[in-house]
């Protein structure tokens, strides 16, 4: 069946997934009661059948993505915790190579004078290529 992009019920789903899987689709993994973001499904009609975990022969088996609003709240958290990450450490980063370039004064410390040029050429490409 090809039912392009549509809705049953509360289940929206694209391509030629079979009506009678998605039908009987558990949200929840039926060992551990986890969120099944994940499938693997083959045949069709009343023989159709699915796993929620990989199976061990998957090129016989198709693969499919739930995503709820669950699964889309938790891509966004992880995406906003990386984003924070690599603020903090790109601040952190300017912090020392300013620390590093104020105490140059005096004697030269080479190691220091290394991270102080490649943070500045770092955050040239930044800016260049972004």
């Amino acid at each position: 069946h090809n039912f392009g992009s549509r809705s049953i019920g509360t289940v929206v789903y694209n391509g030629n997934i079979p009506a009678e899987m998605v039908k009987d689709l558990r949200f929840t993994h039926k060992d551990t009661n986890a969120l099944v973001v994940e499938f693997w499904y083959r045949g069709s009609g009343d023989a159709c059948q699915v796993e929620y975990d990989p199976p061990r022969d998957a090129d016989r088996w198709k693969y499919a993505r739930l995503i709820t609003k669950s699964s889309h709240w938790n891509e966004l958290r992880q995406a906003v915790i990386s984003v924070a990450a690599k603020a903090t450490s790109v601040v952190a980063q300017a912090e020392f190579a300013l620390v590093c370039i104020f105490e140059m004064s005096g004697k030269m410390n080479p190691l220091r004078m290394l991270f102080t040029i490649f943070f500045i050429m770092k955050v040239v490409a930044l800016v260049r290529f972004t």
